[in-house]
């Protein structure tokens, strides 16, 4: 397997390509921009993007299916039916997928949206905006958050530290690295009476 990273500058975000060593299907994950650079890194691995996972439906994830889909003939996979005006084959949350020929375990945790997946493919944890490296990702109240926070205890944090963190923007993580030092993780918000 390889993983390739494409940093976004239209959108300031991560892409991700997951295919075999020596080309052939692969996966396109959070396709935030379409731009000639990361098309010229597909072609140039010798890929053909079969499918497209997509963390949550924010444009900064998702504005780049449509010219994807110009050149691939991708099946889109998300929480959701129904991403911007595309229709998806719907995953959920414990469910493991074979797609393009990689098993992929889908974990659902609502917080920074409704729709928010986070996705492991081996020893590869895709976080979208989740969780980054050092931080919570944005949510969308106090109780989202709260409850974001122990979901990513509970089923992220326990999975072994040499877990590589890819989040939708920013460097790459470990699990190990995020129980150490983001302190986001382990802080929650307490409502006066």
């Amino acid at each position: 397997m390889k993983l390739l990273m494409y940093y976004g500058f239209a959108n300031r975000a991560n892409t991700y390509i997951i295919g075999p060593k020596d080309g052939g299907k692969a996966i396109l994950i959070d396709p935030g921009s379409f731009e000639v650079p990361l098309l010229n890194m597909i072609e140039d691995n010798n890929y053909y993007i079969d499918s497209i996972i997509l963390t949550h439906g924010h444009s900064s994830h998702s504005n780049g299916v449509k010219t994807a889909l110009k050149v691939y003939n991708a099946t889109i996979y998300a929480a959701l039916g129904k991403v911007n005006s595309f229709i998806t084959t719907m995953v959920s949350d414990n469910e493991t997928r074979n797609i393009s020929g990689f098993d992929v375990n889908f974990y659902e945790i609502p917080g920074h949206s409704t729709d928010s997946l986070v996705l492991k493919v081996k020893n590869l944890l895709f976080t979208g905006d989740i969780f980054n490296s050092g931080y919570l990702g944005n949510p969308v109240n106090t109780f989202a958050r709260d409850n974001m926070q122990k979901e990513i205890q509970s089923r992220l944090l326990t999975l072994d530290g040499e877990t590589i963190v890819l989040p939708g923007h920013g460097p790459p993580s470990t699990i190990q690295i995020e129980r150490e030092i983001n302190e986001n993780l382990f802080t929650t918000t307490e409502i006066s009476s």
